[in-house]
């Protein structure tokens, strides 16, 4: 895992200079941009600094018994009166004892571009770097002069403006004596009676526990950010999506196809028992109704003598499932016939095993395999001579 720490130093909030950890954080590097951190994995880290001056720090004690909306208007209503544009126009976030604002649109933009990054993001204000709960702090960084209040606020101050900021400071706080970290140059003259000093280490600051302190960025759950995220290619999401339209249509299929299957085996069946009774119309049970057909069959029929016409009942079985008899071999010295069946419906071939024994007509012996309701094989039967 590595992590790297991005500072914006203009006002669009995109552009300014970033250190990685694989150097210590010594050296700076220029970015222009925030897709220039398209490079880093998800087990990577970004801190991304963006200059206090452009956020509005302040003490507030956010109330658990109330809502979050509630906690909300309550922190403006405390606040309204500072804001230079209108409340709308801003974007507030709130935290155990601290609450901040800034610039809606110039957050959206900010907030938008990180969430195209594949890594884990902490967006702060840049005094952080120099932050320790209780203690006042100055820091110099990147030509700016951070301030690291003990209540948890802060700000960024141009070299220019570090003496009249220091001045109203120590007018509203007498006892103002913070640590310093700064550069030893004529233009600090100011900070020269500050005698505490501490270190400024970014490699200290990547390490101390980032996680618990107030971070601005918010993942937005779009389902383009979530393909950028897990790094899907075309290729991944045009099968995940066959995958899913197979998922959903697959039963649709099944149903079609059984629908198909038994709209075959009720047109087969009626075939079937309209040869033996054209009076019928419609097929409702079938095992009650051949049943019923092969009571009706005389008697003189059943024991017609074969020897007249062995086979004069084979061409009858054979009509009734002629679309599913591939083949059919006579032997006449034995009196037998064989049948070659191919997917024939279950119930139209125990049908005709069932119509056999009314004609007289015996199964010798059978080899089908029935598999999905559909018969195959072959079938040998005899004729008896009555």
């Amino acid at each position: 895992m590595n992590t790297y720490i991005a500072h914006a130093n203009n006002s669009n909030l995109q552009s300014g200079l970033f250190y990685s950890c694989s150097d210590g954080f010594k050296k700076d590097n220029d970015f222009n941009a925030v897709s220039e951190f398209n490079f880093l994995k998800d087990k990577d880290t970004l801190i991304y600094l963006i200059p206090s001056y452009l956020v509005s720090s302040y003490t507030f004690e956010n109330n658990k018994k109330i809502s979050s909306q509630n906690n909300v208007a309550n922190f403006i209503s405390e606040i309204d009166s500072n804001l230079v544009n209108d409340v709308s126009d801003n974007e507030f976030f709130l935290f155990e004892k601290n609450a901040y604002v800034i610039d809606k649109r110039k957050y959206k933009e900010l907030n938008y571009a990180l969430n195209f990054l594949k890594c884990n993001i902490i967006l702060l204000p840049d005094y952080f770097i120099c932050h320790q709960s209780g203690k006042d702090r100055i820091t110099e960084f990147n030509d700016k002069f951070l301030f690291s209040f003990s209540n948890g606020t802060g700000n960024s101050i141009d070299r220019e403006n570090i003496d009249t900021y220091l001045s109203v400071i120590q007018r509203s706080n007498p006892n103002f004596n913070p640590s310093i970290s700064v550069k030893e140059d004529e233009s600090t003259n100011t900070l020269k009676n500050y005698n505490a000093r501490h270190k400024a280490d970014l490699e200290h600051f990547s390490k101390n526990e980032i996680e618990n302190l107030p971070n601005l960025f918010k993942l937005d759950f779009s389902f383009k950010n979530f393909i950028h995220r897990l790094d899907i290619k075309k290729f991944d999401l045009y099968l995940c999506s066959f995958l899913i339209i197979s998922i959903f249509s697959f039963p649709f299929l099944v149903i079609n196809q059984n629908e198909r299957n038994a709209k075959v085996y009720e047109e087969e069946t009626l075939k079937i028992f309209k040869q033996i009774d054209k009076n019928t119309m419609n097929i409702v049970s079938p095992k009650k109704q051949i049943d019923e057909l092969v009571k009706q069959i005389p008697n003189s029929m059943k024991t017609a003598d074969l020897n007249l016409d062995k086979f004069a009942n084979l061409g009858f079985l054979v009509n009734i499932g002629e679309k599913f008899i591939e083949n059919v071999e006579i032997d006449y010295r034995t009196n037998t016939a064989i049948l070659i069946i191919n997917g024939m419906p279950e119930m139209q071939f125990s049908i005709i095993k069932e119509l056999a024994e009314s004609f007289d007509v015996n199964v010798v012996d059978q080899d089908v395999e029935i598999v999905d309701k559909s018969a195959s094989g072959q079938i040998t039967i005899s004729f008896r001579n009555g």
